[in-house]
């Protein structure tokens, strides 16, 4: 099985035509029997940068899908609403996905609470495994501030390592490194919270498919380590 990853930086006036021939691409693609995948995402954050992902059966139906004119078509013509090179990379899933479900999700997890715990319940009911993606302190202190986390990275890990519904934990550090451990990995599954449902998470282009937890209202660590100073 083969994933596809474009990054497609398109005009802004030629967003409307670019968005036609990218539904007639996916049409065409999708009734060939070696594309089982063709998902469209668009970047709240950049509104002119769009993520294309594809899944073949293997390089033959790649090879294949490229001799036909729809193909010759969609090259041709994409290229002309670009705004700079797009990106363009292909990896091979080595276990088929015949294995067990993998499923990915990442965050600080400082103080550990029911917002969490929903999580990543949701996200282990989403397949067999859960791995999860631990931001380092100096993550943390760069997302959250001075005085956080409350907690070193090895606590936290351990913590998570024993909650009944988490496989294994994989510290990160930067945003590259985060993307590096989602490629390795490969999930069948990337979960994030709702909030990041109009965004295109880290990693999603390495997923089969992003699922997103509804956040449980009330519960956060920042709200919870500031009633704790409070009642300090």
């Amino acid at each position: 099985m083969i994933h596809v990853v474009v990054t497609l930086p398109i005009h802004p006036r030629r967003i409307g035509a670019f968005l036609a021939l990218a539904g007639d691409h996916q049409e065409a693609s999708l009734a060939e029997r070696g594309c089982l995948r063709f998902d469209l995402l668009r970047d709240l954050a950049d509104p002119c940068r769009f993520l294309l992902l594809e899944e073949w059966r293997d390089r033959a139906a790649i090879r294949e899908h490229q001799r036909t004119p729809h193909y010759a078509r969609w090259r041709r013509e994409v290229t002309l609403y670009l705004t700079a090179p797009r990106e363009h990379h292909e990896y091979e899933c080595l276990d088929g996905h015949t294995g067990a479900r993998i499923v990915f999700t990442n965050g600080c997890f400082d103080l550990l609470h029911a917002g969490h715990l929903h999580l990543l319940s949701e996200a282990r009911a989403q397949g067999d495994r859960l791995v999860v993606g631990l931001n380092s302190d100096a993550s943390v202190r760069r997302l959250k501030g001075p005085g956080r986390p409350v907690q070193t990275a090895a606590t936290r890990a351990a913590v998570l390592r024993g909650l009944a519904c988490v496989d294994d934990v994989h510290e990160f550090d930067t945003e590259d490194d985060l993307l590096r451990l989602v490629r390795r990995i490969a999930p069948d599954v990337l979960v994030k919270g709702a909030e990041y449902r109009h965004t295109v998470p880290p990693g999603a282009e390495y997923a089969r498919r992003v699922h997103f937890v509804e956040v449980l209202p009330g519960h956060s660590t920042t709200g919870l380590v500031s009633r704790l100073r409070l009642a300090v």
